[in-house]
């Protein structure tokens, strides 16, 4: 796979909407985990969440995202084919001040109205695009007010499958994006879970 398509490709969905509201000037650092295989990575007094250790920080996937991490790595099938496995997380600082005039016209902003906005992101660029949950409902993750999604589509020649969580704050909306190879979904859907769940504000 061309790994700069791959990578840069998110960054045509959510700097599209989301240019202004970059944050990354703030401090990040991995702290100590108890938890085996994972490692914490704080972003100044903002979040902090769990990867996992084999993920190393990326900087081409998002020049906007507060957080970028993957994984990529050949790999050889029980038919001695090789193939590329990719895993990718990125998490964007979404601040509700620098969202009003994103969604000036839609009134109140909610977890909702940006997941949907999320959804006409990807549908403009994926064929084949597919949410696999059309009307998500939100729920609370480690206190936090969050909304989940799951999308399936093709860019180019690859199927890709991604997992998003948008989490709400007093001040900031926070969006969590997770996405592999769609054919390697059953091998990382569970650690794709785990980022999520292991959202936490500080």
């Amino acid at each position: 796979m061309n790994h700069h398509l791959f990578r840069i490709f998110s960054a045509l969905v959510f700097i599209t909407f989301f240019a202004a509201c970059s944050t990354n000037d703030k401090k990040k650092q991995v702290v100590d985990n108890v938890v085996a295989d994972n490692q914490t990575i704080a972003v100044g007094e903002s979040f902090k969440v769990n990867i996992p250790n084999y993920f190393v920080e990326m900087w081409d996937v998002n020049p906007k995202e507060d957080v970028q991490y993957g994984y990529i790595s050949k790999e050889q099938d029980s038919a001695s084919t090789d193939f590329e496995d990719e895993i990718y997380v990125t998490i964007m600082i979404l601040p509700k001040s620098e969202l009003v005039e994103t969604f000036a016209d839609s009134g109140r902003i909610t977890l909702n109205k940006v997941n949907n906005r999320t959804v006409v992101n990807l549908e403009l660029i994926l064929d084949d695009f597919e949410a696999v949950n059309k009307t998500p409902k939100p729920l609370m993750i480690n206190g936090v007010n969050a909304i989940r999604n799951e999308f399936k589509g093709r860019l180019g020649a690859y199927e890709v499958f991604y997992k998003m969580a948008i989490f709400e704050t007093e001040s900031d909306f926070y969006q969590l994006l997770t996405w592999c190879m769609e054919k390697h979904e059953n091998k990382h859907k569970a650690e794709m879970d785990a980022m999520i769940n292991s959202f936490e504000s500080i």
